[in-house]
């Protein structure tokens, strides 16, 4: 975890977390061997994303030990986003207790932001 720590000079809660993603390789396999780590995160199944954003920290890792890593490009899965209709929203907005349903009614219906309605 001290290679985090030299690294960017991490807030704790980030250290904690990266330390966590790294867990799962360094549990089935043996982190210095590069290419079987390449292939264990390659073939998980993630997302593409997921898995480009463990290859940079896992990339981050091998910086800070010395080691040649060269990271791949994944391709990205854009999804739309979900847009709920106005009877989901409704249904939504009434499960809330009364603080937040009066806030999000407000901007349901004004289109004003978070900061602007309360």
């Amino acid at each position: 975890m001290e290679w985090l720590k030299r690294s960017k000079g991490n807030a704790g809660i980030t250290i904690k977390m990266n330390f966590k993603k790294l867990n799962n390789p360094r549990k089935r396999t043996k982190l210095w061997n590069i290419l079987e780590t390449q292939i264990f995160i390659q073939d998980l199944k993630r997302s593409d994303s997921y898995k480009e954003a463990l290859e940079h920290l896992f990339n981050g890792w091998c910086r800070c030990q010395g080691l040649e890593f060269k990271s791949r490009k994944y391709k990205r899965e854009h999804e739309l986003p979900l847009i709920l209709t106005e009877v989901e929203l409704e249904q939504l907005i009434s499960s809330f207790r009364f603080e937040y349903a009066t806030v999000c009614r407000v901007m349901k219906e004004t289109g004003a932001s978070v900061t602007e309605a309360s």
